[in-house]
């Protein structure tokens, strides 16, 4: 029987996890601050866009949680996703005036990545019940 809350998973996979860390997964540890700003932009602020409506990973992200809301902080994966998003929105102000600092850009780097993987997580858990 298929889990009732497998659809809203694959769409926040799809809609957030998979284009929230889009560009940073090919600059690599190394990449200056100036190209993890860009993949950050892109990838923070733009993470969706559509008939020129362009969203931001906090805007996509309270889309897709709701049809999953009643298992966020009942779920791990759920619980450090909307931990992760909040943290990420804190550095939205900062991010759009390209005024963050390369440790704060890390700590969103990594966010970014923990809110993907996260997702995928959940995502394939729910899949195999």
């Amino acid at each position: 029987m298929p889990n009732q809350f497998l659809e809203a998973a694959a769409a926040a996979r799809h809609d957030l996890g998979k284009y929230i860390a889009f560009e940073l997964r090919w600059i690599g540890e190394s990449a200056s601050d100036e190209d993890l700003l860009s993949a950050l932009q892109a990838d923070v602020l733009r993470t969706r866009s559509s008939n020129g409506t362009v969203l931001d990973a906090v805007v996509v992200w309270n889309g897709v949680r709701k049809g999953l809301a009643e298992l966020i902080g009942q779920d791990d994966d759920l619980t450090a996703v909307e931990q992760a998003m909040s943290r990420i929105e804190s550095h939205l102000p900062g991010l759009s005036q390209g005024a963050l600092e390369h440790a704060e850009m890390k700590a969103c780097a990594a966010d970014a990545f923990l809110v993907s993987n996260h997702l995928e997580a959940f995502y394939r858990r729910l899949k195999e019940e």
